[in-house]
């Protein structure tokens, strides 16, 4: 997050959370693969997943992202009907990093390139596209 938040402008602020996140996903797979093994496998005293209980907590990092997309829409910089959705559209995107693989591989830098691009794309962004 230190490297989001030295920029001063939603543009490059969420150039470098979704490339910061990406770069997270190839350099820690081992703690990853565990993590989705605890969300899909760990269950409660009464046997129900935790995936699928309430999110009541504040997830920082998705807060983070909302806040991002949420400026840069009132400074007229994003073009998002709904920041929420977005910001789960982005984190799909992240997330789906350490699912590839195999014949599929793509590098991290190549994949956050490709990923800021789309999101650009998506929500109409002009100027410097990437961080």
């Amino acid at each position: 997050m230190t490297k989001t938040y030295t920029a001063s402008d939603p543009v490059t602020q969420l150039a470098n959370f979704i490339e910061a996140s990406i770069a997270y996903q190839a350099t820690h797979p081992k703690e990853n693969a565990a993590l989705l093994e605890i969300v899909f496998n760990a269950r409660t005293a009464q046997d129900i997943p935790y995936y699928k209980l309430p999110d009541e907590e504040e997830v920082p990092l998705l807060t983070a992202l909302c806040n991002i997309l949420e400026n840069g829409k009132k400074q007229g910089t994003f073009s998002v009907r709904s920041v929420n959705v977005m910001a789960k559209v982005i984190q799909g995107a992240i997330g789906e990093y350490m699912l590839i693989g195999g014949p599929l591989a793509i590098a991290a830098e190549d994949y956050s390139l490709e990923v800021t691009n789309i999101i650009w794309t998506a929500m109409k962004v002009e100027g410097p596209k990437n961080a």
